[in-house]
């Protein structure tokens, strides 16, 4: 365990205040030389991130000047990922990435059942966020304007309530187009994939330097979004 800047002054506002289902923060992580074998979930409920394969480990960058030299976990597009099996969703949730560089399209984030990507973040790219069902159904929002721009060294945050998705990048909802229609809610099991999808389908190049899944009924109203913005902006913003 690299401990890093581990320390959380008592009383510090951080996304465990809105009681996550999995926060990951790259000041601590499990190395193997300077590659990540286990990124731990510190939410408290166990959805720890490994790689077995040291082939396709990311690396840990120790400090990014741009970002405060904080600490960031960072992949290439040669198929790099971390991955937490057997991890149940709810349909409605909410996924937020503190990014750094992001030098390819590609997932960010994938919930992978059987053949089915059920909930995925792309970047940069036209499909911004995609929440299908487990046939397949498709209830996803498009977004033009969701170019390079928009999603580096940007918290991203995208989030299905059941009859919506909106898509924010640095707490500005980007007001795309959706399309597809709502499904009964339902909980889904399967593989998180970070950096790429766990059945190698869309790997992407680019730096995470923190990312969490929510309930989405606790990103809801602006002032839990505008919370977890200010804890970004000053956590990574020089």
């Amino acid at each position: 365990m690299i401990p890093g800047n581990n320390t959380i002054a008592a009383g510090a506002w951080t996304p465990k205040r809105l009681q996550p289902l999995a926060w990951w923060r790259a000041d601590v992580v499990d190395l193997v030389g300077s590659k990540v074998a286990a990124w731990p979930d510190r939410s408290g409920n166990g959805v720890h991130l490994v790689q077995t394969n040291d082939v396709i480990r990311p690396t840990r960058v120790a400090s990014v000047a741009g970002r405060k030299n904080k600490p960031c976990i960072e992949a290439t597009a040669t198929g790099q990922l971390l991955t937490a099996a057997g991890v149940t969703l709810p349909r409605e949730i909410a996924i937020w990435v503190v990014t750094g560089t992001i030098a390819t399209q590609g997932f960010a984030f994938t919930h992978l059942t059987g053949t089915n990507r059920s909930h995925y973040l792309f970047i940069p790219g036209v499909a911004a966020f995609q929440v299908s069902n487990a046939a397949g159904s498709l209830f996803w929002a498009r977004f033009s304007s969701w170019a390079t721009s928009k999603v580096v060294n940007r918290s991203l945050l995208g989030i299905y309530d059941g009859a919506n998705i909106d898509v924010y990048s640095n707490n500005a909802n980007e007001n795309g187009s959706t399309t597809g229609a709502a499904f009964a809610s339902s909980n889904v099991t399967g593989t998180i994939g970070l950096f790429c999808s766990p059945d190698g389908v869309n790997p992407s190049a680019m730096q995470i330097f923190e990312a969490a899944i929510f309930p989405a009924a606790q990103l809801a109203s602006v002032s839990a979004r505008a919370a977890l913005h200010a804890y970004q902006t000053a956590r990574y913003v020089p």
